[in-house]
C-alpha cells in the first residue's frame, strides 16, 4: 500500500510507526512536510519497530519530503498522474483550514484528469471540527474526525474500566487482579466514526466461560436436561478437554450479530483463530471477541453487570457533545452509582463554552463535587479535542490537587482526609487529551500526588486512579486500523500463520444476485396466490411445502453462510468445509455486519454486500478466493431452481385441486 501523507507533526509521526509496526512489509510512505528541521527529524527517528530503529526503514518504506503543500511546487511534483500511484492520501497538518484547503486542491487535481489517471486514490483529512467534517465529506473525501476519535477512545476505556471494577467488587470468589488485567480492548475498526465500528476485546477464558453461558458449564457428551443444567460440572474437572465453540454459543447469552468469538490466545502464547464449532477453549486461553461498538460493549456490559443500555447512552451523551459548533468547551462528565445497579449520567461542563478560561475549572469541580456528594460510585470522563480544552482540563484536575491542602470542595470527591466518605469506592478519572504531554503529565503527577502521600503509606491504598489517553499519540492506533482495514486485526494480535481475504462482491449482476432476485419475486408470487385461493373461504389452503417454497429454496441456494458447505461439496472443494470463516461484511452504505449462519451473504441487511471478510490458514488462501469466485460467478442457480420447482410439482401440485393447480 503506498500513502501519501501531508504534514509530519506528532499525528503523522505516531502513525508512521503504528503503520510500519502492524505491515512493515506492505506500507511505502511519503511524507510532505513544510519545515525542514521537521523533516530531518522524520528521517533519523529512533523508536523501535520489529526489533529496529525506525529511521533503518526510511528510504525503503518512508520518506521525508521537505516542502510546502500550498505551493505550486507541490501542485506540479505531485500532479494527477503522481498522485494516481498512491492508494491513499491523507492530509493530516495540525490546521484544519490548511487541511481543507490542502483537500480541496486535490480533488480539483484528480478530477481535472480524472478519465486519464490509473486509479483514484482515496483521500482522508484530519479535523478537529464537525462542521468541517460535513463539508468535506460532501466531496467525498473522508474525514478523520479528532472529537469523534475521542468519543470512541472513551467509551472503550470506561468500558474496560468500569466492567473491571464491577468483577472484582461483586466477584463471590476473589478474582486474581492479573486476570481482570486481561480485559483490554486491543484492535478497533471504524468504517465511519459517526457509526458503529468493531472492536476486539481479550478476555481470560474463565471469566467468559463463568459469566457467559446461561448455566454454568456441562460436559457436551451429556444430555442438555434440566437435570445436567441444574449438576454442572466444575470447569477445573474439565480443563483438560476444553469447551467448544458451538457449545459455548448454543448455551451462551450472547448475540451472535454483536459479538462473536474470533479466536484465542494459548497458554504457550500462540493465536489460533476459529474456522469451525469444533474450535476449543480451554480454562487458561485468552479469548478474543470481535464486538460491535455501542450496541455489542453494551451487551457484554448487560451479561457481566445486569445494567442495560448505559454503553449506548453514553455514547450517545458524547456524540451530542462533540458535534457542539461554537467557543472552546471540554466535555466532563460524571457516571455515577453504576455498581448498585442504578447508573446516572450527568454532563458537568457548559456546552455553550466560555469565553475565557478564568473560572470554568472552578465551575466543573464544584458541579463534579455536588454530583457526587452521594455517590456509591463514580467515574469521571474528560473529553478534549484541542489545545485550549487541555488547559482547562489540566486546571481542573490541577484544582483537585490544589483542594487536598485547603480542605475544600474535593476533599470528599478525593475521600482525603476524610473519615467518613459519602461513597464507598474512590472516583476514577479518565482523561482524553488532545497534547500527549499533557497526557502524560496528568498519569505522572497522579501518582506521584498520592503515592508520597502521608495517608496513603498508612492506609495501603490508591486513593485516586488515573488513566488519560491522547487523541494525537493513541488515537493513531485508529486511524492505521482505519486505513489498512479489517487486514490489520491479525497483524495487531500477533497472529501468525492465518490471513485475513478481503473477497470484493461483483458489482454486475453475479448468478447470486440474480438468483437472490428471483427468490423475493418468487416469494411475493406465492404469497399472492395463498391470499387468492383463502379469499372467502378459510378451509382452502395451500399445502404447507408450497407456501414455504422460498425458504426452502434458500437451502438449495447457497445464500445463507450456513449452506455453504453444501455449495463446496457440489464443486468438489470438500476440503474448504470448516477451514474458514466469514469473520464480517461490509455492504454498500459501509455498515459493517458481525454475520451468524442464518446472514444472507448478497444481502446481509438493507443493503447489497460490497465486501466479505474471511479468515483462513495462508494454505487455504488460492483455494478459498477459487471457491467464492466460482460462488459468484458459476454457481448454476437456474438448474438448481427449475430442478426444485419441478420436484414440487410432480410432489404437491400435480394431484392436488384443480383450483390449486391453475
Amino acid at each position: 500500500m503506498r500513502i501519501l501523507i501531508v504534514g509530519g507533526g506528532r499525528f503523522t509521526e505516531r502513525l508512521l510507526i503504528n503503520l510500519l509496526s502492524v505491515e512493515p512489509e506492505n506500507i511505502y510512505v511519503e511524507i510532505v512536510e513544510k519545515s525542514q528541521s521537521r523533516a530531518e527529524v522524520l528521517a533519523q527517528l529512533s523508536y523501535e519497530v520489529h526489533g529496529k530503529p525506525l529511521s533503518d526503514y526510511y528510504g525503503d518504506s518512508y520518506i521525508a519530503v521537505h516542502m510546502d503543500a500550498l505551493s505550486e511546487e507541490f501542485t506540479e511534483t505531485y500532479n494527477a498522474d503522481a498522485l494516481s500511484k498512491f492508494d491513499m492520501i491523507l492530509v493530516a497538518t495540525g490546521d484544519d483550514m490548511t487541511n481543507v484547503r490542502i483537500a480541496t486542491e486535490l480533488v480539483r487535481v484528480i478530477t481535472s484528469k480524472i478519465s486519464e489517471i490509473e486509479k483514484i486514490p482515496r483521500i482522508l483529512v484530519r479535523l478537529s471540527s464537525e462542521e468541517f467534517s460535513s463539508i468535506i465529506e460532501m466531496m467525498g473525501i473522508e474525514s478523520i474526525s479528532l472529537p469523534m476519535i475521542s468519543k470512541t477512545m472513551t467509551l472503550k476505556e470506561f468500558f474496560v474500566r468500569v466492567l473491571r471494577d464491577f468483577l472484582e467488587e461483586n466477584s463471590q470468589s476473589n478474582l486474581n487482579r492479573k486476570l481482570l488485567k486481561k480485559i483490554q480492548i486491543v484492535w478497533d475498526y471504524f468504517k465511519d466514526w459517526k457509526r458503529s465500528g468493531l472492536v476486539c476485546l481479550s478476555l481470560p477464558a474463565e471469566l467468559l466461560i463463568a459469566y457467559v453461558l446461561r448455566t454454568k458449564y456441562h460436559h457436551p457428551s451429556l444430555e442438555d436436561t434440566e437435570e445436567t443444567r441444574s449438576q454442572p460440572v466444575e470447569i477445573s474437572e474439565i480443563s483438560d478437554e476444553g469447551i467448544t465453540l458451538s457449545h459455548i454459543m448454543y448455551h451462551s447469552q450472547l448475540s451472535p450479530d454483536k459479538v462473536r468469538i474470533l479466536g484465542c490466545k494459548r497458554s504457550n502464547g500462540s493465536v489460533e483463530i476459529a474456522t469451525s464449532g469444533d474450535f476449543r477453549i480451554f480454562e487458561d486461553d485468552t479469548v478474543y471477541l470481535l464486538v460491535k461498538v455501542p450496541k455489542g460493549l453494551d451487551k457484554l456490559f448487560e451479561i457481566f453487570t445486569g445494567i442495560t443500555g448505559l454503553i449506548e447512552e453514553l455514547d450517545k451523551r458524547i456524540g451530542e457533545y462533540s458535534g457542539i459548533i461554537g467557543k472552546a468547551s471540554p466535555l466532563v462528565c460524571t457516571v455515577k452509582n453504576i455498581l448498585t445497579g442504578n447508573p446516572q449520567i450527568s454532563v458537568v461542563s457548559s456546552p455553550n463554552g466560555i469565553s475565557t478560561l478564568e473560572g470554568l475549572h472552578y465551575s466543573i469541580v464544584n458541579k463534579i463535587n455536588n454530583e457526587l456528594r452521594d455517590a456509591h460510585d463514580s467515574t469521571i470522563l474528560f473529553l478534549s479535542k484541542s489545545g485550549i480544552e487541555d488547559e482547562i482540563l489540566l486546571r481542573s484536575y490541577g484544582l483537585f490537587l490544589r483542594m487536598e491542602e485547603k480542605g475544600k470542595l474535593a476533599t470528599q470527591t478525593l475521600r482525603i482526609k476524610v473519615e467518613t466518605p459519602p461513597y464507598r469506592l474512590s472516583p476514577r478519572l479518565v482523561f482524553v487529551t488532545y497534547d500527549p504531554v499533557i497526557s502524560d503529565l496528568i498519569v505522572l503527577s497522579s501518582n506521584r500526588a498520592y503515592k508520597t502521600s502521608l495517608e496513603y503509606k498508612k492506609k495501603k491504598e490508591t486513593t485516586l486512579e488515573v488513566s488519560s489517553l491522547s487523541v494525537l499519540s493513541d488515537g493513531a492506533s485508529s486511524v492505521t486500523y482505519k486505513i489498512i482495514g479489517i487486514r490489520s486485526l491479525l497483524g495487531t494480535l500477533g497472529v501468525s500463520g492465518y490471513a485475513i481475504l478481503e473477497i470484493n462482491v461483483p458489482t454486475t449482476e453475479n448468478s447470486l444476485i440474480q438468483a437472490y432476485k428471483v427468490i423475493r419475486l418468487f416469494s411475493k408470487i406465492i404469497r399472492g396466490i395463498t391470499r387468492e385461493i383463502s379469499k372467502g373461504d378459510k378451509t382452502k389452503r395451500m399445502d404447507t411445502k408450497i407456501e414455504t417454497l422460498p425458504s426452502n429454496l434458500l437451502e438449495e441456494l447457497p445464500l445463507q453462510i450456513q449452506f455453504l458447505p453444501k455449495f463446496l461439496e457440489r464443486i468438489g472443494m470438500e476440503r474448504l468445509i470448516n477451514k474458514f470463516s466469514i469473520i464480517a461484511i461490509e455492504d454498500d452504505d459501509g455498515t459493517i455486519i458481525l454475520p451468524d449462519g442464518s446472514t444472507n451473504i448478497i444481502r446481509p441487511q438493507d443493503s447489497y454486500s460490497k465486501r466479505i471478510y474471511v479468515v483462513c490458514k495462508e494454505e487455504y488462501v488460492n483455494d478459498v478466493i477459487i471457491a467464492f469466485s466460482r460462488l459468484f460467478n458459476e454457481f448454476p442457480w437456474k438448474d438448481a431452481f427449475k430442478n426444485y420447482i419441478n420436484e414440487i410439482y410432480e410432489t404437491h401440485i400435480k394431484d392436488s385441486e384443480k383450483e390449486v393447480q391453475e
